[in-house]
């Protein structure tokens, strides 16, 4: 995990200061993620907010402890996704996704005590998503396929796991983050703009779907409000996700006060088996140190490109705002070099096989966005606690 955690090492450090001015930090993260595969000619964007704080996506207090003390609960999934599991169609679902309890293999005994875990949560979250699912089924995943279509990141919806399935009626996009976000965003981020209104206009898209994920640990649960959109493809030799989504700018969400030039961040990953390069960008790529062998920008006071790597069968790059509190179209541009030929380290080619490994990864990592912000924000919180103690008593 390179390019989409790129700014973990910076975070676990501290504020920074930058040009004069002290960053001050937030665990609410804004991203838009972008997969450009070139083989297959498809592409589509994932625009994020994320968060380990409750204050800053809202379910009750009690119900995210009594998730992560309940210890065999993975993941809670809101989705209008195709499809959610096997079985499930023209439905929208709430999934709660829970370990296998080893030594029980009667699959009668499997499923009742599954749905037992499932009914103890499923009335809270109804209510906190403003919704009224009704049970549906029990899915026992026998691979990752599930985990993989969802592109959430560890053991959530993977092979030997159990999701508990709820549905309501068939909702269109739109009207899911409408619903799903005024229950769990305040009115500071929902009327904050930032990604929350990119979300918002692009939930309204053909072919966009929504996707919520909380995901318990120990400590804390991580939160993630997504919408994902199909583009068509983008110039052959340039890429810039504004003018994908057809945006002039994007003005870092005024729920992130003060100076705060890393949480609102681009992300795009580049698929080749055949291999690309970057040739050229429109902002400079950054200045870059590796610290535990992960690229870290040298400051944070300019707008800027890591790449991680720039080159091979998967390009991963992040663009983090600098000193600007906007994006502007453009800014964002990269362009590609096609003519790279792919190798691996002892000269030979690289193939479709290894590129649709990479692939994998790809989707988990930059498009879920889930697995690369855990550490991400977890480290950006440590060093939040005059800004995250104001909010709370708020």
């Amino acid at each position: 995990m390179k390019a989409a955690i790129v700014l973990a090492m910076i975070v676990v450090c501290g504020a920074w200061s930058v040009a004069g001015q002290e960053s001050s930090i937030s665990s609410y993260v804004e991203s838009i993620d972008t997969v450009i595969n070139l083989d297959s000619e498809t592409a589509y964007s994932s625009i994020l907010l994320q968060s380990t704080n409750i204050n800053d996506i809202t379910i009750p207090h009690v119900l995210e402890r009594d998730l992560r003390e309940n210890g065999r609960v993975i993941g809670v999934i809101v989705t209008n996704m195709e499809e959610c599991v096997l079985g499930v169609k023209s439905e929208t679902c709430i999934i709660i996704n829970i370990n296998r309890v080893q030594g029980i293999h009667n699959i009668t005994a499997i499923q009742e005590g599954a749905k037992a875990v499932g009914n103890v949560f499923i009335d809270d979250l109804n209510d906190a998503f403003g919704i009224n699912a009704e049970f549906h089924s029990v899915f026992i995943h026998y691979n990752d396929d599930q985990s993989r279509r969802l592109a959430l990141p560890g053991a959530v919806a993977s092979f030997n796991t159990i999701s508990v399935v709820y549905t309501i009626q068939e909702t269109d996009t739109v009207a899911l983050y409408d619903i799903i976000s005024s229950h769990l965003l305040p009115h500071e981020i929902r009327r904050g703009g930032g990604m929350a209104e990119v979300a918002r206009v692009m939930s309204a898209q053909p072919g966009a779907l929504f996707l919520f994920a909380a995901i318990p640990s120990e400590t804390d649960t991580l939160m993630q409000l997504r919408v994902t959109i199909p583009h068509d493809m983008p110039n052959a030799d340039m890429v810039d996700t504004l003018e994908m989504l057809r945006l002039d700018s994007i003005r870092q969400s005024a729920y992130l006060e003060g100076y705060q030039p890393a949480n609102t961040m681009l992300r795009l990953a580049v698929l080749s088996a055949n291999g690309t390069s970057i040739s050229d960008t429109a902002t400079p790529i950054l200045s870059a140190s590796s610290r535990s062998g992960d690229l870290v920008p040298d400051s944070l006071d300019m707008a800027g490109w890591v790449f991680d790597p720039p080159s091979g069968p998967l390009i991963r790059g992040t663009y983090i705002l600098g000193s600007d509190k906007e994006i502007l179209e453009g800014d964002a541009a990269v362009s590609l070099d096609r003519s790279f030929e792919a190798t691996d380290t002892n000269g030979t080619d690289v193939g479709l096989e290894k590129a649709n490994e990479s692939l994998v990864v790809v989707l988990i990592i930059v498009a879920g966005g889930i697995g690369a912000a855990a550490f991400y924000i977890r480290g950006y919180s440590k060093g939040s606690k005059a800004t995250e103690q104001r909010r709370q008593t708020q």
